[in-house]
């Protein structure tokens, strides 16, 4: 099992802050084992489509944990389990979560989109990870009002919906796109209902889409710098194609259709009348494959495909995908293989073996060298406090916050006009190492523009100002805002102050026939006990 892995990097991402803050908060886990996920066409990294997750005779609902610790009361039986995770390019879309038990006891959740995506286990090609948070989680038909698996989850439900959970389990799909062994952890964190709308959420990466908070019900909001994907290095790929020996057959530098321009791609047909594509290789046991040996330019240039040119390693680095499709003699696709490799060190070259179906009389090799995605930490959060007073002075502050280290999440705050220009912004004057603080002044409409962003980017673009790299700072952080002369957010209001009033009445036009007249006064004196006559 890999909870305790998940389980710390919950806290870094999504309640190491919120627990310190508010008082008896806790994390509630759900540990499901032996699920099975289908994921059709699976391409890794950079998967397109929908994972789904069913249970099966396996499955089983393992445990319940609060902060870690398993509850001994625990005892369920696993009727109906029901998941999917929907996948752009790698980036989780959506998705939603179903758990029942054979007491009744059901839970439900929704997966938001932009938060989380796929990722390696330990670095290694696979398994993978998909890492998301979960939202609007409810209880529904607990055992006693109060139990789900015979533990007291009552101070959860009091909660709904809830937020803030994160889900973690490895998948290793095979040539289907099939795993029927797959475990997955479900982080629960309870807090306030009033909090729920006090919290930073995408897109707000721009001054012009700015989330906005009323500055009375949210003194503090919880957010988050998060991870970004964004188009990884491309490598200008050299192809080889060889016999069973190793002698090359064929080679190319750059004739795929696919990618910058740099990729490199070969096409066979069946020349010499055998019925099968010429660059393929009979195994003198029926079955005929391709042998490719995928490297990097300008290897290949010296005769060989070993990942050196002249003795130097070729030096390109990142990801690329090899597609390869077999047509028969009358141009109809039989089948296409899909590989994804990376050049890490850039001293690979990558020997890839295919079978090829019967009767393919044409071959298509095309490599796509700008598959390749990589997560950056280059996150900033515009936001705007409402229903201030105006032109009072108010101070922002960096209270708490945790990067995926558990160490002060190191931010710089902003201060924005009303036209998005940066007035002016701090880095490190807050509380704490790494904290930022501003004390500003409410404009006259009594609103503060501001942003938040990592260290470094001190015009809240992304990046770091000097190396104009991704400012690489990723956590979160708690933000609050207080009046500077120490006064409450909102003045007390006196009761005979909470008649509403309309403007005619206020201007004296008691019986609002847009006349000032005798009959107003009529009115009024009536409304003592008086008359025009008794006067």
């Amino acid at each position: 099992m890999q909870w305790r892995k998940c389980f710390n990097r919950a806290l870094a991402m999504s309640a190491c802050s919120a627990l310190t803050t508010f008082a008896g908060a806790q994390t509630l886990q759900f540990d499901v084992n032996s699920l099975t996920a289908s994921a059709p066409g699976w391409t890794g990294l950079t998967h397109t489509g929908t994972v789904m997750l069913t249970m099966d005779g396996n499955s089983s609902f393992n445990a319940i944990l609060i902060d870690g610790t398993d509850q001994p009361a625990f005892s369920a039986t696993l009727m109906d389990f029901q998941g999917m995770i929907e996948l752009d390019n790698g980036v989780v879309v959506g998705g939603s979560f179903f758990i029942e038990l054979a007491s009744g006891a059901k839970y439900s959740c929704s997966v938001p989109s932009g938060v989380g995506d796929v990722d390696t286990s330990a670095g290694a090609t696979g398994p993978f990870t998909i890492d998301t948070l979960t939202m609007g989680g409810e209880f529904d038909m607990l055992v006693g009002g109060s139990t789900f698996g015979n533990v007291d989850v009552s101070m959860w439900d009091d909660f709904e919906p809830l937020s803030g959970s994160t889900l973690c389990f490895k998948l290793g799909p095979n040539g289907s796109g099939t795993d029927d062994d797959v475990d997955i952890d479900i982080f629960i964190f309870g807090e306030p209902g009033d909090m729920m709308d006090c919290k930073e959420h995408e897109p707000n990466d721009f001054c012009e889409e700015k989330q906005t908070f009323i500055a009375d019900e949210c003194e503090y909001i919880q957010g988050m710098l998060e991870k970004r994907m964004i188009p990884g290095p491309q490598p200008d790929t050299w192809l080889c194609v060889v016999d069973k020996n190793g002698n090359q057959l064929a080679s190319n530098d750059n004739g795929s259709m696919q990618g910058n321009g740099k990729a490199s791609g070969v096409w066979s047909d069946d020349g010499n009348g055998d019925g099968w594509a010429d660059l393929l290789v009979n195994n003198g046991d029926g079955t005929w494959s391709l042998r490719l040996i995928v490297t990097g330019f300008p290897d290949g240039f010296d005769g060989n495909c070993n990942g050196f040119f002249q003795n130097a390693p070729h030096g390109q680095i990142g990801e690329f995908t090899v597609c390869v499709t077999y047509l028969d003699a009358a141009g109809m696709e039989l089948r296409k293989d899909v590989r994804v490799d990376e050049f890490v060190t850039g001293a690979e070259a990558f020997l890839l073996n295919f079978t090829a179906p019967a009767v393919s009389a044409s071959v298509h090799v095309e490599i796509d060298n700008t598959t390749g995605r990589e997560k950056v930490c280059l996150d900033r959060d515009f936001m705007c406090f409402t229903g201030l007073e105006p032109l009072e002075s108010y101070c922002i502050t960096v209270v708490s916050g945790l990067d995926y280290d558990c160490n002060p999440t190191d931010t710089t705050l902003g201060w924005f006009d009303k036209n998005c220009d940066l007035i002016f912004g701090d880095d490190d004057g807050g509380p704490a190492a790494g904290y930022s603080e501003l004390c500003v002044v409410a404009d006259i409409n009594g609103v503060i523009t501001f942003a938040i962003s990592g260290k470094g980017d001190d015009n809240f673009d992304g990046l770091n100002d000097i190396t104009y790299e991704p400012h690489g700072v990723c956590g979160t952080y708690m933000l609050q805002i207080r009046r500077a002369d120490g006064g409450p957010m909102s003045e007390p209001v006196d009761p005979c102050d909470q008649v509403s009033v309309s403007e005619s009445v206020q201007s004296g036009d008691l019986n609002e026939d847009g006349i000032v007249n005798g009959f107003d006064l009529a009115q009024m004196l009536s409304n003592w006990g008086l008359s025009l006559q008794s006067q």
